[in-house]
């Protein structure tokens, strides 16, 4: 049976466990890799990055020791879409391999990235309103003063890095497939269509139900799609 791995980039301040959920749902035939980013998570002893740059270059380098001959995907979601987007450049210019899919969630095209330096203390205000979104109002974090500023710190450090991003300055279209998963917050003018010029090949959209953070609260119709696309992709491999 021909497996395919699939390589998932986490959003500012998430760690790996956010894609567990998956592993589950997927087909048998998808191998399911989360990524940690340096400073997060089961890497939290580790330096975080001091640049977008630097994090890309550390992901491009952790897929690449363990790429197989299988077919591989990657996976991004929020701030990991640009990250997976520029990482899947970095490994086509490195291996000469394309994946046999790209899918990026919740963000729009790279070109349209806009950030401002954040604040502190009005991090510390979306932390807590994501994790609302989220479903995760747990009150052992919310009331731990110590865990909260834990969390908020690496939350803050992400999202520096995410306002010092700056898209690729190759232009040319990715021959890969590339399915766009987005809720209506991330389409308020309707932009979310301009990540089809960054790919030659098919490029499909998937409008998702719930908010920003629907891979906690529709995950199954995510799943849903990921496993049409690339049982799709794997019959043609």
């Amino acid at each position: 049976m021909r497996e395919i791995q699939l390589f998932c980039l986490p959003y500012a301040g998430g760690s790996s466990f956010m894609y567990e959920p998956l592993r589950k749902a997927l087909n048998g035939q998808i191998k399911l890799i989360p990524l940690e980013y340096a400073g997060h998570g089961e890497r939290m002893l580790e330096e975080l990055y001091p640049s977008f740059r630097d994090m890309v270059y550390d992901m491009t380098n952790r897929i690449e020791s363990r790429l197989t001959t299988a077919p591989y995907a990657i996976l991004g979601y929020s701030m990991g879409s640009l990250a997976a987007y520029e990482v899947t450049r970095e490994l086509i210019r490195r291996t000469k391999r394309n994946p046999l899919h790209l899918f990026v969630a919740a963000h729009a095209a790279p070109h349209l990235h806009r950030a401002s330096e954040p604040v502190y203390e009005a991090v510390v205000s979306r932390f807590k309103a994501n994790m609302l979104k989220m479903g995760m109002s747990d009150p052992d974090i919310m009331n731990n003063v110590e865990l909260l500023e834990c969390f908020v710190s690496i939350f803050y450090h992400d999202l520096k890095l995410y306002a010092g991003y700056q898209c690729s300055k190759d232009k040319n279209p990715m021959n890969t497939n590339l399915t766009v998963l987005y809720s209506d917050e991330e389409n308020r003018f309707n932009q979310i269509f301009e990540w089809s010029s960054y790919t030659s090949k098919a490029c499909m959209y998937q409008r998702m139900k719930g908010n920003h953070f629907f891979i906690h609260t529709h995950m199954e119709e995510m799943v849903q799609v990921i496993n049409q696309s690339l049982m799709a992709e794997l019959i043609h491999y």
